[in-house]
């Protein structure tokens, strides 16, 4: 097979980059939980100076890296995924502020085959970060909008459908901007599989290894409170997989 030949056939996958011009925004929390399972990616760089690594210390899905947020380190991060999305999927937590702006023109600058997730919180304020970090994505790559931590998505995002109640107009436009709109609602599994040092993705996967009724036996020959305790557990991968599903689901899923 000529080499010409054999480049055409090579797949690049996505590189899913999540970004924002603010902190808070719980970019790191959507690249370790949803951006993997949404894409399959089993590599999160995490363009940050602190040390992720130990948040999915246990994970079997997800491997960490952290990279330095100095100019030379991020040139080859980017690189490196670039690199890597022609055998996997991968994602980048693009950090806060200065550095969500580097990631973005440095991916753009080198051709990156990226799609691009932006959180937005019940603030009115992270709208206009919201608006601002989209201008940076100037090459035509999918921008896909995180309606996130959120309790209820019609309430708590009155800036966005409005609220009868106080007079507000809706501002549903905004809306159409954006290729894919995804659901991620307030939840403590984040903060239980952190406690874990795992990803939520890693705690669905675990009653999916085993049939019930049979492990049920198995549980029952431990005694009570062994019993009980893989019961919580099986409970709690159960909770995470319909979390997980919840969000792939919610893929435009509002009428605009």
């Amino acid at each position: 097979m000529e080499v010409n030949e054999k480049l055409s056939k090579a797949v690049c996958n996505l590189v899913a980059i999540i970004g924002g011009q603010k902190g808070g925004l719980g970019k790191t929390t959507i690249s370790l939980n949803i951006a993997t399972f949404l894409t399959d990616a089993k590599k999160v760089f995490q363009i940050d100076n602190n040390n992720f690594q130990v948040d999915i210390l246990n994970s079997k899905k997800v491997k960490g890296i952290t990279v330095k947020t100095d100019k030379k380190a991020m040139e080859e991060a980017l690189d490196e995924a670039d690199f890597a999305s022609y055998n996997e999927p991968v994602v980048i937590d693009a950090g806060g502020g200065d550095d969500t702006t580097k990631v973005f023109n440095g991916a753009q600058a080198i051709g990156l085959k990226a799609e691009y997730y932006l959180p937005l919180t019940p603030d009115p304020d992270t709208l206009v970060v919201l608006q601002q970090t989209k201008e940076l994505i100037v090459d035509g790559s999918p921008v896909n909008l995180i309606f996130s931590n959120f309790r209820n998505l019609v309430e708590d995002f009155w800036f966005i459908f409005g609220s009868e109640e106080y007079g507000i107009e809706p501002n549903l436009e905004i809306l159409k901007q954006f290729d894919n709109i995804y659901q991620v609602p307030n939840s403590p599994l984040f903060a239980i599989a952190k406690a874990y040092q795992t990803t939520v993705w890693d705690l669905a996967l675990i009653h999916t290894h085993y049939e019930l009724q049979e492990e049920k036996q198995k549980w029952r020959e431990l005694g009570k409170e062994q019993y009980h305790k893989k019961m919580q557990m099986h409970r709690l991968s159960v909770d995470c997989h319909n979390l997980l599903e919840n969000v792939k689901n919610s893929k435009n899923n509002i009428e605009v």
